[in-house]
């Protein structure tokens, strides 16, 4: 009988399980490995995540999300640092990126490209510079407070104008020597501001148009003229930034008492102190930054100071400031020397050998913020409307910060540890309004358990008994089923 022959199917897959069974493998591997490849283009092209912690720690809060939602036009936003320092900004900064299409984050290599860096006034890694058109805002801080309010800053319609007043032998706006303030300027420039030389002695007036006005250690008394109008414009809802050195002769120069301004600043509850202050000869810090220059590490709660945490500022030659008592008084400390400084009378007291027996110790307050007292804008001082007619805005009282010190600004020491973001936010403060937001931190979730000493002792006898006896238990169920 003629045996009949096999076709290559039968032969190769029905007659062969091995066959089938490696097809059937194949084809699986194929799919999963189609199906992942699938999922991580879907994945790439469409990120979106999802934020299980309690509080929304990961998600970006509906104040940030409702300023990208009213962006009309395009805002890039570039963090400078070094390549492998990218890491640690891609969290915060994807959220952003994420958030709209108006947004585009770009991370910028400053050793590869410090041309771009200079270009948006980059001085030190981990800078965020945001942009829209030729107008540029910066962020002092990687946290959404910070980048959110700089957003604000950027898209907010009208400039912002910066009046330094001039002619009193505060230092030049274009000098570059370390006790000159070129680099005010970049920063300022950087953050949208217009900058402009006021001098009351050639005629200058302190105008409307100044959203802030800076004064920046005058040598000499300013004319009551001068003071009131820098008293009027803070009234008027500006914002003004009075920083006062030490009188007494240093390097050649003598600095007057600025009497108008140290009685303003008084009438603003602050009390600038004759003096001037030094910090314990012998120190790390005094030996290595010099006696008269102070250290500053911790900050009291202010929104100038969210952002330095435990940062270091510095501050050569400056004097003691104290705040008045009182409900009339508003103003608040920034931030005091050490326990271990100490203030003498004048710098002629610091020649010779110094006794420190006979100095008043610290700390002292070094910077003050608050309300300019004057006209409150409260709801009674307001005009009162007709029926029919529209109330007239209330004219709300402008802001002042005080500092015992103009050096810590100068090119010499701006751009030593956090003096320049210790800058820029008292600026950005000053000339804050309604629309600068603020975002409080997200409180950590409380995730601690805390036992009772019974339930303690129930822990430690099911872990150190307990488990170890079910082991046993089920080896020797184990042992007795087979046997």
């Amino acid at each position: 009988m003629a045996q009949k022959s096999s076709s290559f199917f039968d032969k190769y897959w029905r007659e062969s399980r091995q066959n089938r069974y490696g097809a059937y493998l194949t084809g699986y591997l194929l799919v999963v490995l189609l199906l992942l490849g699938g999922l991580n283009y879907l994945g790439n092209r469409f990120n979106k995540s999802f934020d299980s912690t309690v509080n929304q720690r990961y998600t970006l809060s509906d104040q940030t999300t409702k300023v990208a939602a009213g962006l009309t036009e395009d805002v890039r936003l570039r963090y400078f640092d070094q390549s492998a320092n990218f890491v640690q900004a891609r969290d915060l900064l994807s959220r952003y990126d994420d958030l709209s299409t108006r947004i585009r984050v770009d991370y910028v290599d400053i050793d590869q490209q410090p041309q771009e860096a200079r270009a948006a006034g980059v001085t030190a890694m981990g800078e965020i510079v945001l942009s829209r058109g030729d107008r540029f805002e910066r962020a002092s801080a990687l946290s959404e407070e910070e980048i959110t309010r700089a957003l604000v800053r950027l898209v907010r319609e009208g400039g912002r104008k910066a009046c330094v007043l001039q002619g009193s032998g505060e230092a030049a706006l274009d000098s570059r020597e370390p006790n000159g303030f070129s680099n005010l300027s970049v920063l300022l420039q950087s953050s949208s501001y217009e900058l402009a030389g006021v001098n009351p002695l050639a005629g200058d007036r302190v105008e409307d148009s100044c959203t802030v006005v800076i004064v920046a250690g005058p040598q000499s008394n300013y004319p009551a003229a001068t003071a009131a109008e820098i008293e009027r414009f803070a009234i008027g809802g500006g914002g003004v930034l009075l920083m006062l050195d030490p009188p007494g002769e240093t390097q050649g120069l003598r600095t007057e008492e600025n009497t108008e301004l140290v009685a303003l600043a008084k009438r603003w509850g602050v009390e600038v102190s004759s003096n001037v202050l030094l910090s314990q000869p012998g120190t790390i810090n005094a030996t290595l930054l010099g006696p008269l220059t102070l250290v500053v590490n911790r900050y009291e709660s202010h929104p100038i100071t969210s952002t330095l945490a435990d940062g270091v500022t510095v501050f050569p030659e400056a004097r003691s400031l104290v705040l008045a008592e009182g409900a009339g008084s508003n103003a608040r400390a920034l931030f005091s020397s050490a326990a271990n400084s100490f203030a003498a009378k004048d710098l002629k007291a610091l020649e010779g050998e110094i006794q420190l027996s006979s100095l008043e110790r610290g700390p002292f307050v070094l910077a003050a913020a608050g309300q300019a007292p004057g006209e409150e804008g409260t709801a009674a001082e307001a005009p009162t409307a007709t029926e029919g007619e529209t109330p007239a805005p209330v004219k709300k009282s402008g802001r002042f910060v005080v500092v015992g010190n103009s050096k810590w600004a100068a090119n010499g020491s701006v751009g030593r540890y956090e003096n320049r973001n210790l800058l820029v936010n008292m600026i950005n403060w000053l000339a804050a309004d309604e629309e600068l937001i603020s975002i409080p931190p997200k409180p950590e979730s409380e995730s601690t358990i805390v036992l009772s000493p019974v339930q303690l002792r129930i822990v430690n006898l099911v872990s150190l008994v307990g488990v170890p006896l079910l082991v046993v238990l089920a080896g020797v169920l184990v042992w007795l089923r087979r046997r």
